[in-house]
C-alpha cells in the first residue's frame, strides 16, 4: 500500500506497529518466528523504522486515537516518558472510549518518570 499511496496513514501505522512488534518479542521467540516464517521482514524490524512509520501515521491523520496510542507504547518502550505522556494527552482529548486502555499506558509513564 505504501508503494501505491506513500503517505497512506493506516499502512503507515500498521508497518509501525508490526516493527513495534517484532522488536517487543524476546530474542528466542525472534529465532523461532524467523526459522518458521523466514527472516526478512523480522531482520528488517527496527525501533526507528517502528518510531518513523508510526509517527508519519499520526502527522497525516492526527485524529485517530490509535496513532497516539501506538506512539505513546513506543515511546515507553524507548524510555522517552515526556513524550509517551504528550501521546496519552493528545489521545485520550480524541475519545473518551476505551479509558482502561489508556489509563494502563498512562500508569507505566508515572511509575517510568518517578524511576528517573
Amino acid at each position: 500500500m505504501l508503494e501505491i499511496e506513500p503517505s497512506h496513514p493506516g499502512a503507515h501505522h500498521v508497518v509501525g506497529r508490526l516493527n513495534a512488534g517484532v522488536m517487543r518479542m524476546s530474542r528466542l521467540d525472534r529465532f523461532l518466528a524467523r526459522t518458521l516464517l523466514g527472516g526478512d521482514v523480522l531482520d528488517q524490524a527496527s525501533w526507528s523504522l517502528a518510531r518513523e512509520h508510526l509517527e508519519t501515521a499520526e502527522a497525516h491523520d492526527p485524529c485517530v486515537p490509535d496513532h497516539h496510542y501506538e506512539l505513546a507504547r513506543l515511546y515507553l518502550d524507548r524510555d522517552e516518558p515526556g513524550l509517551a505522556y504528550r501521546e496519552i494527552g493528545h489521545g485520550m482529548g480524541l475519545t473518551a472510549l476505551d479509558t482502561n486502555r489508556w489509563a494502563n499506558v498512562r500508569e507505566k509513564v508515572i511509575r517510568l518518570a518517578d524511576g528517573m
